[in-house]
């Protein structure tokens, strides 16, 4: 027990002693994602390039139960500027990764979405790489690129790739088509001001940050304070809930599933929507037109019931209704459209769009036992 605690200890540390971190220019993108030097292959293992560092969420974006290995590297001598609310101003020249993979078993990919978040946890005998997207901060403004795994390095495929896997469910096995996007496609999430159409990352912002770190026990926004990476104010930070299977963290405090308050029930479902949805769901996002406003400041408990949906007939779902009359029907998951289009894999009307052909079934049963508790009624 001992070694292998040891063992995996020395592989964290060595995880960010690879290689120098390359930047290219948008017109010289490598073929090869080693040639970055964020994110390599040496035997059985991950490693990560010098000065890169691993992160993880509070809440993740559900991504057909795929693990994800997310890196950032801020070029030497530049830092971040601190928002409470928005994305992180990252400043040009920052590189951010997110390696999808599942573990496999019996020849079968099974999930992995409880994936600690140290590169050293991987053990890639057992563990198929799918992709690696990066994010690259060019001075024009964030560039999407999708490198796919095939053998000990990935690459580049603009146009994005499909790949098929036979997935373990609970009580059965199912047919997983799993689509690459494209380096347009990435937009879809990732323009989350429609007005701009620039791409942004999701998950830089203190509320998702806001946590400990993979590796250690430290704060990931003190950890980058720590570095010299960023300037933070003083008092409490915005802090969404972390999420796991069977766990509701608050704080520093635990609580059993289900046996929660209806406050922290909220909290939970909040940060899920914030995150899988709040991207396009915002006043600002691609889905501003659809009145149905998800992230974080318009579900919260000063929110106008009407924006986050409750008693808002849909303006343009066509048949994604799946014959509802209200986006959130205050005490009747089922006949609310959001637990509908977070119920289907029709392609047609499920929610997210992109990103998804599974249904997330703790993330729907998190939002289902909020809007139960909800009261009103829609008359």
């Amino acid at each position: 027990m001992f070694r292998n605690t040891l063992i995996a200890l020395l592989l964290g540390v060595l995880a960010g002693c690879g290689q120098p971190v390359s930047f290219f220019d948008a017109q010289h993108y490598p073929a090869k994602l080693s040639d970055w030097g964020i994110v390599t292959r040496s035997g059985n293992r991950l490693v990560l390039g010098q000065d890169v560092d691993t992160y993880d969420l509070n809440t993740p974006l559900f991504s057909d139960y795929a693990g994800k290995l997310r890196t950032l590297w801020i070029p030497p001598g530049e830092s971040a500027v601190f928002d409470a609310d928005k994305t992180l101003e990252l400043p040009v020249g920052t590189i951010l990764s997110k390696t999808f993979f599942y573990d496999q078993h019996n020849g079968q990919l099974i999930r992995s979405d409880q994936f600690s978040g140290n590169p050293a946890d991987l053990d890639l005998d057992r563990t198929l790489i799918i992709e690696t997207r990066l994010l690259v901060h060019q001075p024009h403004g964030w560039d999407a690129l999708p490198y796919v795994w095939d053998g000990a390095d990935a690459v580049l495929k603009i146009t994005g790739d499909l790949q098929t896997f036979e997935f373990k469910q609970t009580d059965s096995s199912i047919v997983l088509n799993y689509q690459v996007p494209s380096k347009n496609e990435c937009a879809g999430c990732h323009a989350t001001d429609h007005t701009s159409g620039e791409n942004q990352p999701i998950g830089m912002k203190a509320r998702h940050l806001n946590r400990p770190h993979p590796l250690e026990a430290t704060n990931q926004l003190d950890r980058l304070s720590q570095r010299g990476l960023i300037r933070l104010p003083a008092g409490d930070l915005p802090a969404n809930a972390r999420w796991s299977d069977a766990q509701l963290h608050v704080g520093d405090r635990d609580v059993g599933d289900w046996e929660v308050s209806d406050r922290d029930v909220a909290h939970r479902a909040r940060s899920y929507l914030d995150i899988n949805c709040g991207h396009c769901h915002n006043p600002r996002g691609a889905a501003d037109t659809s009145g149905l406003m998800l992230d974080i400041a318009s579900t919260g408990p000063a929110a106008n019931r009407r924006a986050m949906g409750v008693c808002k007939p849909p303006i343009a779902s066509g048949g994604g209704s799946g014959g509802n009359l209200y986006s959130i029907v205050p005490g009747k998951p089922a006949q609310s459209i959001l637990s509908y289009r977070m119920r289907t894999t029709d392609p047609a009307d499920r929610m997210p769009e992109i990103g998804r052909t599974l249904v997330d079934a703790e993330g729907v049963a998190v939002v289902d036992a909020w809007l139960a508790g909800m009261s009103g009624e829609c008359l």
